[in-house]
């Protein structure tokens, strides 16, 4: 089983995200819409992580994703509208799904390796 973080803050978008880690076998699940939500629950030491670029706080989803790294070496899956806007070394580093999401790239994400690309 493992434990993934979604930090969405969209609460449709974040309940759909759920669903579908629920159907892909995922059972351990958190939700945050911010960076200080996410803080709150390191603890958790996820062991993946979806994580939207922009949420209540602002373009805050990449300092998530460093913190998550630093504490808990994540698996950073990033969920955006805009993959543009992320740096070209992040679309090396992490998948990257792009919005409006169907399910079985979420499920290839999250069971499936890291280096591919969805965006």
């Amino acid at each position: 089983m493992h434990r993934l973080l979604i930090a969405e803050d969209i609460p449709a978008v974040a309940s759909h995200l759920e669903d579908l880690a629920r159907d892909s076998g995922i059972d351990a699940i958190m939700i945050v819409d911010s960076i200080e939500s996410a803080r709150a629950v390191i603890e958790f030491a996820p062991e993946i992580a979806i994580i939207d670029l922009n949420l209540a706080d602002g373009f805050t989803g990449p300092m998530i994703a460093d913190e998550l790294r630093r504490s808990c070496d994540t698996r950073i899956i990033y969920l955006t509208a805009n993959p543009e806007l992320l740096p070209e070394a992040l679309h090396e580093e992490h998948r990257v799904l792009r919005k409006p999401l169907i399910g079985q790239e979420m499920q290839r994400a999250l069971l499936g390796d890291a280096s591919e690309t969805f965006a």
